[in-house]
């Protein structure tokens, strides 16, 4: 990794303990986190894209969409982590996997 990626992630490792750290009534701003944001935004980005669009059963191809109602993401930094670099917990993806009319 070069110095430049170094400091990026860094600077997302500090992003992600800031923001879970307690706040003032109202809770943190996500958008005060941009690179903490983008993290969170691509790891959802990836979840929502391993839906597959269509799968197969007993002879027959039946189309998948999902929505996630509810989804708890933890992000870890390297494989030797016990601890999450961030914690999330959601509700009301965007729908994914097979898109009707298309």
């Amino acid at each position: 990794m070069t110095r430049a990626a170094d400091r990026l992630h860094e600077r997302i490792a500090q992003e992600c303990r800031a923001i879970q750290t307690p706040a003032a009534p109202g809770g943190n701003d996500p958008r005060d986190y941009p690179h903490a944001l983008r993290l969170l935004e691509a790891a959802i980005a990836a979840l929502e894209a391993s839906i597959p669009a269509q799968f197969e059963f007993e002879g027959r191809t039946y189309r998948l969409r999902a929505r996630f109602k509810r989804i708890e993401l933890g992000l870890h930094a390297d494989p030797a982590s016990a601890s999450p670099l961030i914690l999330l917990e959601t509700e009301g993806l965007r729908w994914c996997g097979f898109q009707p009319g298309h």
